[in-house]
């Protein structure tokens, strides 16, 4: 047999068939009243009829005689989609009379009543108000009929005692969508005159009695819907918990929840318990992530009509791109991220009370950063640079730098111009904490700004007539020398190594020029002079920068220095994000270097990234210092000291700028200066 259908087929003679059709089997479920009330009109117009054993509905042409019953059935628990039929099931008699009583039936709309508020005088949207007495059709009480009450059907008692009456009100119920189903039961004037006697009017000699849901028992129930088809509303049940996420800085993160429930399922997301906007699905994606998004909150509450179940939370974590410096900013009450090639990453505000700060140090794995404040107090925060603590070093007077090194933080003060040690101060977060060693800094080291330790050597930065790098043994502060730093690194404020110490460079930052500048190899130095390696622009908004912290980059990457076999020199202009690469002292002189091969050895680095020709910005002005800088820079890696020299004079760098320097193997996209350039530029200078 085909489903539907009985196909065609000839029946033999002398046969018969026996055929089976299915019945699909059909459920029923009963849903009973959660509140049941009469109204009364007249005198008790504004009183409540709730907690009653049994129901009335009267209309005797009297207005204190009026009385309809209202009742009311949730359907939050019932599936409808398959609902084949539903019947309101009442327990129905006459209140005294043996004789047949009638009462209609009304749906409803407004399903806003409820039993213990409701009355005749405030449910004016199903009841007429103020109605003289009368038994014709004018006086039916019934409001809004074919809009908020229609009439569904009629009911008929005719004993006192109760019998089962029901009423189809299939379509009615699937017309509710609101979770709720009312209906009115009141006995109307049906017409206005008595046909058989000329009497006018229309009384009933008797109302009809509803039992009520309190007078609910086995044998007599009380009010009822008995919905045929349908299932029972299934609550949301989770089957899968939205799953904590990681994410990197600047990519958005996606939390996804799924769930079964037998109708439809709605959803809303929360972080850390707060409702997010529009994020109703059952996947939501975050904006891209910054670091004040670490370890948020996520969960979802799905809701039906048959209940409501909120999710597990799932946890954010964000991981930073990797950071090569912090620089702590005095006025902004910032800390400012950088990349390794001096790109700014992010900034993110300071605890509150952290101000005026001074200096800021970071362990080997940048797990926790610690922030010095002018007021004593250092302040502690994770990775993500959320706070996690605080305390007070004692026995400071103008704090100006901290750094850290094992589980030691070091202070300088240039109040007393001393370095002190809290042992052990970063295994906590809380405090005071006393110093447990100290030793006073060199007389002229009398301006201390910052100071950097890798536990064996402390290097303090000077600024002053003299700006200086002050070199210390860790262990007793002995003196090991002071060097000179850079004469346009006129400002240092902030000195940091890296504290894995896969450099010998030390960085310093620099708060009236805005840069941070390297110096390469400076670790070991105690005497002389160097200039910079390089430099970095800040960020336009790090105005104030005081100290700075280099921890390791996790993912393995590391900052260039001009030794590197990746070094290049920057054609931007110096106030741009790039690295610039200024001159550097060089003593190794190039004599007889005709291949490539050569000038790789003497350099132990690749000179093909070297820019042939300077940017326009520094051509414009021949005598102007950033192209004789830049020129400064060619010379410092390419030329004997004596030419470099003669580079120094004005208009050296408008007639080296004349000069053809492509070379004709280079490629254009690629320029470089190869061997015969280097002669010829060396010959052309001398000359």
């Amino acid at each position: 047999m085909n489903a539907g259908s009985i196909p065609a087929a000839s029946m033999p003679a002398w046969s018969a068939w026996l055929v089976s059709i299915p019945v699909q089997a059909t459920t029923e479920i009963s849903v009973k009243t959660t509140g049941d009330t009469v109204l009364r009109d007249g005198l008790q117009k504004n009183t409540t009829g709730g907690n009653l054993t049994s129901l009335q509905s009267r209309a005797d042409g009297t207005v204190d005689g009026r009385q309809v019953t209202l009742i009311r059935f949730p359907l939050t628990s019932v599936d409808l989609t398959k609902m084949q039929r539903t019947l309101l099931t009442l327990q129905v008699s006459t209140n005294t009379q043996s004789a047949p009583i009638q009462a209609h039936v009304y749906g409803l709309t407004d399903d806003s009543w409820t039993e213990a508020g409701a009355t005749w005088a405030n449910t004016t949207s199903l009841l007429r108000q103020n109605i003289a007495a009368g038994n014709t059709i004018a006086q039916n009480v019934v409001a809004a009929q074919g809009t908020t009450t229609q009439m569904l059907g009629q009911l008929v008692a005719e004993t006192t005692a109760m019998k089962e009456r029901q009423i189809d009100v299939t379509e009615f119920i699937r017309g509710q969508t609101d979770g709720w189903a009312s209906f009115m039961i009141v006995q109307d004037h049906r017409w206005d005159l008595t046909l058989a006697s000329g009497t006018p009017g229309d009384t009933q000699p008797d109302g009809l009695r509803i039992n009520s849901r309190e007078a609910d028992t086995v044998a007599i129930p009380g009010p009822q819907l008995k919905i045929l088809g349908a299932q029972t509303a299934l609550a949301p049940l989770i089957t899968s918990q939205p799953a904590s996420v990681t994410v990197t800085e600047g990519t958005p993160a996606r939390f996804q929840v799924s769930a079964t429930g037998t109708t439809d399922l709605s959803y809303q997301w929360f972080r850390n318990g707060v409702a997010i906007t529009g994020a109703t699905d059952p996947g939501f994606t975050t904006a891209n992530v910054t670091a004040a998004d670490h370890l948020a909150r996520y969960s979802v509450r799905i809701s039906s009509a048959a209940g409501t179940i909120t999710s597990s939370e799932a946890v954010l974590s964000v991981q930073l791109i990797p950071t090569k410096f912090f620089v702590v900013d005095q006025t902004a009450d910032k800390t400012f991220r950088y990349d390794t090639n001096g790109a700014s990453l992010a900034n993110h505000a300071l605890n509150s009370a952290n101000l005026n700060s001074r200096g800021i140090a970071t362990d080997a794995t940048a797990s926790l950063l610690w922030v010095l404040d002018s007021n004593k107090t250092v302040y502690v925060y994770n990775s993500a640079l959320q706070p996690v603590g605080s305390w007070v070093a004692s026995g400071l007077t103008t704090p100006t730098g901290i750094s850290k090194s094992g589980n030691d933080i070091w202070i300088v003060d240039s109040g007393v111009r001393k370095v002190f040690v809290y042992a052990n101060a970063a295994l906590t977060h809380t405090g005071p904490k006393t110093a447990t060693r100290s030793f006073s800094l060199s007389t002229t080291n009398n301006n201390p700004q910052d100071l950097v330790t890798d536990g064996t050597t402390v290097w303090v930065i000077q600024s002053g007539t003299a700006d200086k790098v002050f070199v210390y043994q860790a262990s007793n502060g002995t003196a090991l020398g002071n060097w000179g730093i850079d004469t346009g690194n006129t400002s240092p404020v902030g000195i940091t190594i890296d504290p894995a110490a896969t450099t010998g460079s030390l960085w310093i930052v620099d708060d009236v020029t805005k840069r941070v500048y390297e110096y390469a190899n400076a670790r070991s130095r105690i005497s002389g002079t160097q200039t910079s390696t390089r430099f970095f622009a800040l960020n336009a908004a790090n105005t104030n920068p005081q100290g700075i912290a280099d921890p390791p980059v996790s993912n393995g990457a590391t900052f260039h220095s001009i030794y590197s076999s990746t070094a290049s020199i920057s054609t931007s202009p110096p106030n741009s994000n790039e690295i610039v690469t200024p001159a550097v002292p060089n003593s190794r002189k190039i004599k007889g270097l005709t291949q490539q091969t050569d000038i790789d050895r003497v350099f132990s680095e690749p000179i093909d990234s070297l820019t042939s020709t300077p940017p326009v910005s520094q051509t414009a002005d021949a005598g102007s210092s950033t192209g004789t800088r830049w020129w400064s820079h060619v010379a410092a890696r390419l030329l004997p000291p004596g030419i470099k020299r003669t580079l120094k004079k004005p208009g050296v760098a408008k007639f080296l700028t004349s000069l053809n320097l492509k070379s004709d193997t280079a490629d254009t996209a690629d320029p470089k200066l190869d061997p015969n350039l280097l002669q010829r530029l060396t010959k052309r200078t001398r000359s």
